[in-house]
């Protein structure tokens, strides 16, 4: 049995699919409904849930809506497209951390983020089981705590709740760029024996023309002020992206990292800044290619 394949939902790309030009398992959606039933007319879709933990407020927050998640609709919305997991990114932000600065390493530092980790997880644990809820790896932007992008953190959260793992590789090369790690050791740290799901995507520098379309497009993400001159991801895949997914599907095949259930490609989407980057092209020529390497992935237990 092989991993699932998807790619975020577009109207570009459920054009291609309908017209049999190329071919997804599943839509990665957002928890948006009148665009998942939009996007279940063409394929079975799954949710990629807008929540956070780590702030210590004792409840996952939407990052939609900067309140506390709404834990019925989240189920409603998981009965409605049958998603198996539900989704988290660990984000230890400072406004959250005044005391604590943000390249700080300190064990006392580390064990006040995860206990407040551990308290905002509580919550959809209680309401889904450990066993369904997945922890995210994110990237250590501006104004976000070192602490949180620390393979060993990450791990102790996993291990402490039972939760599962979304590994994400994009993250992963991003944020052992900031801290001057080499990547794949670094991504080889991660809890992978506890991969459920993986997302890739290209990086580019954030320059050029694409900078200016940002700024042209009002800066929607904030990351013309505070990303310009860096790498940013959910882009097309490059020769040095491919690369890296080649080892990463070569390390699951040889059972070092867990298999997930779905492997997604983070590109495209809706809204103003997806219409500007999305391009046909890059569906024909990457969506196939990449769907071919999931096709790969045998659903066995890590070694």
């Amino acid at each position: 049995m092989n991993m699932e394949f998807a790619v975020n939902y577009s109207p570009l790309l459920a054009d291609l699919v309908r017209s049999g030009q190329v071919q997804v398992e599943r839509f990665k959606c957002p928890a948006w409904p009148d665009l998942l039933k939009e996007a279940m007319q063409t394929r079975p879709v799954y949710i990629h849930f807008p929540l956070a933990v780590g702030s210590g407020a004792g409840h996952p927050t939407d990052e939609e809506t900067k309140a506390p998640a709404d834990l019925e609709r989240i189920a409603g919305l998981q009965a409605m497209t049958g998603t198996p997991y539900i989704n988290t990114h660990f984000i230890a932000a400072g406004k959250h951390y005044p005391g604590i600065p943000v390249d700080s390493r300190d064990p006392r530092h580390i064990d006040q983020v995860v206990s407040n980790t551990l308290r905002d997880l509580e919550p959809l644990i209680k309401r889904f089981g450990a066993e369904r809820v997945l922890v995210e790896n994110i990237i250590n932007e501006y104004g976000w705590l070192d602490i949180c992008a620390l393979p060993e953190v990450l791990t102790r959260v996993l291990e402490e709740t039972g939760c599962g793992f979304l590994f994400d590789l994009s993250h992963a090369r991003l944020a052992a760029c900031n801290l001057g790690l080499v990547a794949r050791a670094y991504a080889a740290a991660m809890p992978v024996r506890h991969i459920r799901e993986i997302h890739i995507t290209g990086l580019q520098l954030l320059e050029g023309d694409l900078l200016e379309m940002m700024r042209r497009i009002d800066d929607p993400y904030g990351m013309a002020q505070y990303m310009a001159g860096q790498l940013i991801d959910h882009l097309p895949m490059r020769v040095e992206d491919w690369v890296e997914l080649e080892w990463l599907v070569g390390e699951i095949q040889a059972g070092k990292f867990a298999a997930p259930w779905v492997m997604s490609f983070e590109y495209g989407g809706v809204g103003r800044f997806w219409e500007e980057v999305t391009n046909r092209d890059v569906y024909l020529s990457q969506v196939p290619r990449m769907a071919n390497l999931a096709k790969q992935v045998n659903l066995s237990p890590a070694k």
